[in-house]
């Protein structure tokens, strides 16, 4: 029960990143790049070369899992993602050894349309 909390904490960290991302490459007119550390224990992620541990210090190692379509995303100066990005683009957040845990944010379209979803929807 913790341990998805946990997960779900993590899910709004990512999705906050995301979208903070997009709206300052559309403010700044400058491109933003989010990069995901799923090697790290607990994960990290960030905007720029500052890495920030998901639940912000308050995930002990081993309760959440980090899966990402690839290490970093890229918002263009509109917002957008680069027509190189695979799309769906897919940040999956899991509890280890837990069926049926798994939550994600996904970037659904070049525009960047960004979504939550869970469960089985999730890869």
């Amino acid at each position: 029960m913790v341990q998805r909390q946990q997960a779900s904490a993590a899910k709004a960290q990512v999705l906050q990143t995301l979208r903070q991302a997009q709206s300052t490459a559309r403010q700044k007119r400058a491109s933003q790049i989010v990069k995901f550390d799923t090697t790290s224990d607990p994960p990290q992620l960030s905007i720029g070369n500052t890495f920030y541990s998901l639940g912000q210090g308050n995930i002990k190692p081993g309760a959440v899992r980090l899966a990402a379509s690839s290490p970093s995303i890229i918002f263009d100066s509109l917002g957008n993602v680069p027509q190189s990005t695979p799309i769906p683009y897919y940040v999956t957040v899991s509890v280890p050894n837990s069926s049926n845990s798994k939550q994600c944010v996904a970037i659904q379209s070049l525009i960047g349309a960004i979504t939550e979803l869970n469960g089985n929807a999730c890869p």
